[in-house]
């Protein structure tokens, strides 16, 4: 039940009659309802009266008083009207109104006070997206919790929002983590069997505890590890374990702060579709690429950028702008109207380029929508805490809460 609207519709028909009544010709005006500051005069208040007085050159409490006579209520919305001071309508609801409305709560349950659902535009919020090479820490959940209660609140006004995280599962750091991986593996083969040789960890590799935790995974369900260089599919084959392992952790982690996605994209699919080659031939068909220095450039400076940016490596290797413009393109060809990104301050630089870019591909630049969220700092004894997943230093989502619930 729309109790105010219902309750407007009511006065709204009362002043009409009162003015026909009356033989007044003017206007019935649009009827405001306001909740009193003081609960001994009502439910809600109405200033009717006093905005008719004047076209109708009445007093405004005569008008109250012939406006409450006029009314029709054959719902049994109002248990009681009085008239206060210059002309105001003070209204008390029905109790049975109450009582009626307290069970519409109940049997809505979560759902209750949502907005009738739009048929557009079609909503999709990307947050978090942390590279699947470790857990989250506490950066990652100030953009969880800032992604998760937008998408809660664009639902409740009745939007259509999926929510999305970009698995970023392809790329050199998936390659180090597989290193990683294959270097915590072969330690605890070492820990077993003590004639085997040493293994040197990877310089640029991942040291968190996490590692071993994954690399003990490995050997429960696969077995041992191969020494030396990794063939590439067995490197493909470590890489995408740790991944999902990675995932999963996320994934756990996320539930306990009672955030689900609807989607869990994947760039490694991305690149497998084809879908990079489509939209850098969008581009070039759109006419907006150039050829210099042997690497394909994107026209970004004629979208409002600081400067033109490669797609294209002179070695014929796409570039990580190249995979997000692939990416923004496949969410706007599944049905997106409205692209919200949620990314950390440090991004800030980026957020033109990729704005010239849905130009670019035929859609308005305001169709894609990037808030920022600050970095968060931790400090211990004073000081700054450095933290990152190659440091192996960082405090997690779980840590806090483990702590604070």
């Amino acid at each position: 039940m729309d109790l105010q609207n219902s309750l407007k519709q009511i006065l709204s028909r009362a002043a009409r009659r009162l003015l026909d009544e009356a033989g007044i010709e003017a206007e019935a005006p649009e009827v405001s309802l306001e909740r009193p500051k003081r609960p001994e005069h009502g439910d809600f208040a109405c200033n009717i009266a006093m905005v008719l007085a004047k076209p109708a050159k009445r007093k405004p409490r005569e008008l109250a008083e012939g406006l409450k006579a006029a009314i029709r209520d054959p719902e049994g919305l109002i248990g009681e009207v009085e008239i206060a001071g210059p002309g105001f309508l003070n209204l008390r609801v029905a109790e049975s109104v109450w009582r009626r409305i307290l069970g519409q709560i109940l049997e809505a349950g979560a759902s209750w006070g949502q907005g009738p659902l739009k048929a557009s535009p079609r909503i999709n919020i990307e947050f978090v997206s942390a590279n699947p090479t470790g857990p989250l820490h506490v950066g990652h959940g100030r953009g969880a919790v800032a992604g998760d209660a937008l998408a809660r609140l664009l639902r409740m006004a009745g939007h259509d929002v999926t929510t999305e995280y970009y698995l970023n599962d392809a790329g050199t750091q998936v390659q180090k983590l597989a290193l990683s991986i294959q270097a915590r593996v072969l330690e605890l083969e070492g820990a077993r069997d003590p004639s085997l040789p040493e293994v040197a960890f990877p310089e640029d590799g991942y040291p968190g505890d996490y590692v071993v935790d994954v690399a003990k995974a490995w050997l429960a369900e696969r077995g041992d590890m191969p020494r030396g260089e990794l063939s590439d599919e067995i490197r493909a084959a470590v890489a995408a374990f740790g991944v999902e392992k990675m995932r999963q952790d996320i994934a756990a982690t996320l539930e306990r702060m009672h955030i689900a996605f609807d989607v869990w994209a994947s760039e490694k699919a991305l690149h497998q579709s084809g879908a990079l080659e489509r939209a850098v031939a969008d581009l070039e068909a759109a006419g907006h690429l150039y050829t210099e220095g042997g690497a394909r450039w994107f026209a970004s400076s004629a979208f409002g950028d600081t400067k033109d940016r490669v797609v294209i490596r002179e070695s014929g290797e796409p570039t990580y702008f190249a995979a997000d413009i692939a990416y923004h393109r496949d969410k706007y060809e599944r049905g997106f109207d409205h692209l919200i990104n949620i990314w950390g301050a440090d991004h800030h630089g980026y957020i033109p380029r990729m704005k010239g870019a849905a130009a670019a591909l035929g859609r308005s630049p305001d169709s894609l929508e990037v808030l920022l969220v600050q970095f968060v700092a931790l400090l211990r004894g004073g000081e700054k805490v450095q933290q990152g997943k190659r440091l192996g230093q960082f405090v997690t989502v779980d840590e806090v809460l483990d702590q604070v619930g």
